[in-house]
């Protein structure tokens, strides 16, 4: 395994770090029993599991973030043009983040 992180620029840089906990957190939240369906969730990109997982993902840096603070870090993100923010580099972090926990291996 590389690292146990993925980067991403919100507000300012940031780093997208999951923690088993974080991820059966995540699973409850959605209200889905396997990972597979977050996986399809976040594939999907449904606005909740990504906000859900960006809070969840973000707070080894800041414990006492909230959703509401999540959603307007992502929509500062979504609206910025230089470099513009797109929905494919805000899954890919957050998909390298969950890959750092050693859940997605093949084998």
């Amino acid at each position: 395994m590389d690292k146990d992180y993925s980067e991403i620029t919100l507000d300012k840089p940031r780093r997208i770090r999951y923690r088993w906990q974080d991820v059966r957190e995540l699973s409850t939240r959605l209200g889905e029993a396997t990972i597979r369906d977050v996986l399809t969730k976040l594939a999907e990109a449904e606005p909740r599991t990504i906000a859900v997982a960006l809070l969840l993902g973000l707070r080894h840096q800041e414990a006492r973030i909230t959703l509401e603070q999540v959603d307007a870090r992502l929509d500062a993100y979504f609206r910025r043009d230089d470099p513009p923010g797109t929905l494919a580099e805000i899954l890919g972090a957050i998909t390298e983040a969950l890959q750092g926990t050693g859940l997605l291996r093949d084998r």
